[in-house]
């Protein structure tokens, strides 16, 4: 076979094999030396056969050359070694233009055997390969934890840039996500989040906390997500672990990790740590803390070296209910992030449509290429802050938490009393109102309805309880010639919504709490929720989607017809481009509201001037209602508004089934006429046009 034939072979199969080919492929020459001379034999019959184009009838004896392998080879495949790799025969790694992969051993040998088919002995390969171990450039792999590896790109976490790959970056492994998908879809990873969350402000931090598990730096942050099962949680960290793939994700158990010798080292090099079912972690929070603060580790690894290194791994605690972390100190309490699934997803009436295909949808290469979006515009704030966005102080949510572990136990001492005089309802003189069983039980309820409780205590516990704290049983009468059972010498004091407003206010800048204000109707909108956040920080496509969601989910009576699809069809602009005085109105009674501002005493109007001294201070709440000036173009728009049907759009002209909202100062319109715009007018004709005109064209 000609020379040329068979380089051309080895080249291909060099390509097949994966290896990057930038030089030239070594030759035969390249790879052998000869040690002498030997007679031509004709490879099929055995026989001495003379050269049939040369007439040589001897050619040169060759055998694999160490050096000259050895020099041929790394002049055109980069090979590296990995420092703190202490063993005799470290591997070699090598770049396959993407990433560095620890098979450069494999590919040399392939190599060779390629080129030199029956020439190749082992003793000559393991010769080589020392004498490239000896020249290979010692590095180490993995060393900038703010780039992110796509599959198509690098980003720089600090910056959000993305740029090609480059060898010197050392990088020895990749996301699972594509960064320039044209077809890029960041709604379904929002929608997850937004239909499972109660508060908009949940959501960012659900997106921080997918940041920062890319981010390779150890934030002092130990994620906890509570839910009673089937709310999310586990679709949540199924597409985080899409994200990282399953080779950047850690499973082991707190109790391995702890009483195995192999446990610390698991976590090493790992971006998260998914436990699920944790139902104790007493005996092992002070490992979470080191883990989380990232402290060296030195541990023994199965069928290997030891291991050494600081762990960046996020751990997530998967709980089912609020477990006990058995340590009260300030340093756990900073590191906990909590997070509360309260809604339940299932077919029946009362709980939040089901989805069977949401975690597909949520894990497509679509979604997670928009999810990866998201995360680098938001990295780079992250990246300097070092902080998880949460809407509580660490001391609020453990407060929160406390109450959601002890239900029982601090609705008790904050909503009942045995003092009539302290009841809510007594008057002087009189007695208040017997407590019924089943009024005590609604008030429990939606005292763990506010708290986010995720396996609220029942009947008979309550009853059980409040006979061991104040020994007294329910008693059964009658009244208005109807049957009850009420609890004797047992009253209300306080509201749960003024129980749950008080805590709420205690960890703000407002100091009173009224049970007038959490009786009230009241409306919160979404954008005022969001207004908290440093906007600034969030693109503004991401606040903006985040709105539309939530004022979709509000806008449902029935939560069996929140769904994606519905979503799609009905999904109105960001209430950030809405006219000013157009806001979302959520219910007091909804879990994304938030309790309104405050009326005391001292609460004044900064744009107003001081009142005088000799007058009571008047809180904005309590003020006249000022004159609305004339407005002819809002007079225009509700007098427009109010003759269009809501379910028409107004740009299309389309009917729907669920009522559409408001877009701008226009009417309502659908989610495509707010997208694309409306369809295009035909062109009407020209009224000038002549008859014989219109004849020629014709």
């Amino acid at each position: 076979m000609p020379e040329m034939s068979k380089y051309d072979e080895v080249l291909n199969a060099a390509k097949e094999m994966g290896i990057e080919i930038s030089n030239p492929v070594p030759k035969l020459e390249d790879l052998t030396k000869a040690t002498g001379r030997m007679d031509r034999i004709n490879p099929l019959t055995g026989m001495k056969e003379a050269d049939p184009v040369t007439g040589e009838a001897e050619i040169p004896r060759l055998t694999l050359s160490p050096s000259k392998a050895c020099m041929a080879i790394t002049d055109y495949m980069a090979l590296r070694i990995a420092s703190g790799d202490d063993r005799e025969n470290p591997k070699l790694w090598r770049c396959n233009g993407k990433i560095w992969t620890p098979d450069g051993d494999r590919q040399v040998i392939n190599l060779i055997d390629a080129v030199l088919g029956d020439l190749s002995y082992d003793r000559g390969l393991k010769e080589t390969l020392r004498r490239i171990r000896g020249v290979s450039d010692i590095v180490t792999f993995d060393s900038s934890p703010y780039l992110f590896p796509a599959l198509d790109k690098v980003i720089d976490m600090q910056t959000g840039a993305a740029r090609d790959y480059m060898p010197e970056d050392y990088l020895t492994f990749q996301y699972g996500a594509v960064f320039g998908d044209p077809k890029a879809d960041y709604r379904p990873a929002l929608w997850l989040l937004s239909s499972s969350l109660p508060d908009p402000r949940d959501v960012l931090t659900a997106l921080d906390i997918a940041t920062a598990a890319v981010i390779r730096r150890a934030l002092e942050a130990i994620i906890q997500l509570i839910g009673p099962g089937g709310n999310g949680k586990g679709v949540f960290e199924k597409m985080l672990m899409e994200l990282c793939t399953l080779a950047r994700v850690a499973a082991i158990t707190l109790l391995e990790a702890k009483t195995s010798r192999f446990g610390p080292g698991a976590v090493i090099g790992k971006d998260l740590w998914i436990l699920s079912e944790v139902e104790d972690v007493k005996s092992t929070i002070n490992l979470l803390k080191k883990v989380s603060t990232g402290e060296f580790t030195d541990s023994d690894t199965k069928y290997g070296e030891r291991i050494k290194g600081k762990p960046h791994v996020l751990p997530i605690l998967d709980c089912n209910t609020a477990i006990d972390f058995g340590d009260d100190s300030w340093g756990r309490k900073r590191r906990v992030i909590k997070l509360d699934y309260p809604f339940t997803f299932d077919y029946v009436p009362g709980t939040r449509l089901k989805d069977p295909h949401l975690e597909e949808l949520v894990t497509s290469p679509e979604a997670l290429s928009g999810l990866l979006q998201i995360i680098a515009a938001r990295a780079p704030f992250l990246c300097k802050s070092r902080k998880i966005y949460t809407r509580k102080r660490p001391e609020e949510m453990d407060a929160e938490y406390k109450r959601q572990q002890y239900s029982l136990h601090y609705f008790c001492e904050e909503c009942l009393t045995i003092e009539s005089t302290e009841a809510i309802e007594s008057s002087p003189g009189n007695t208040p109102p017997k407590l019924r069983v089943g009024q005590l039980y609604d008030m429990y309820m939606e005292y763990c309805h506010l708290f986010n409780v995720p396996v609220p205590a029942e009947k008979g516990q309550i009853g059980k309880y409040i006979n061991e704290k104040y020994n007294i049983t329910s008693t059964a009468t009658r009244e208005n010639n109807q049957g009850i059972r009420y609890y004797p010498g047992l009253w209300i004091a306080k509201s749960a919504k003024l129980a749950y407003a008080e805590l709420t206010f205690s960890y703000s800048s407002n100091s009173l709490a009224t049970d007038k204000q959490q009786i009230k109707e009241g409306k919160t909108p979404i954008n005022s929720l969001l207004a908290t956040v440093a906007t600034d920080e969030w693109p503004k496509w991401v606040i903006e989607e985040i709105e539309r969601m939530y004022e979709y989910i509000q806008s449902c009576d029935d939560p069996q017809k929140i769904s994606y699809k519905g979503y799609l069809q009905n999904a109105v602009a960001a209430v950030a481009t809405v006219a000013e005085r157009q806001q979302i109105a959520i219910s007091e009674k909804s879990a994304v509201a938030e309790p309104l501002q405050c009326c005391c005493s001292d609460a004044v109007d900064e744009s107003e001037e001081p009142a005088s001294s000799s007058e009571p201070v008047m809180s904005k709440i309590d003020r006249p209602t000022p004159t609305r000036k004339e407005d002819p173009g809002r007079e225009k728009f509700k007098s427009n508004v109010q003759t269009r049907s809501r379910n028409t759009c107004r740009g299309c002209g389309e009917h729907f089934e669920i009522p559409l909202r408001v877009q701008g100062m226009g009417g309502y319109i659908c989610e495509t006429c707010r997208r694309d715009g409306p369809p295009v007018a035909p062109t009407p004709a020209d009224p000038q046009q002549t008859l014989s005109e219109v004849a020629s064209a014709n």
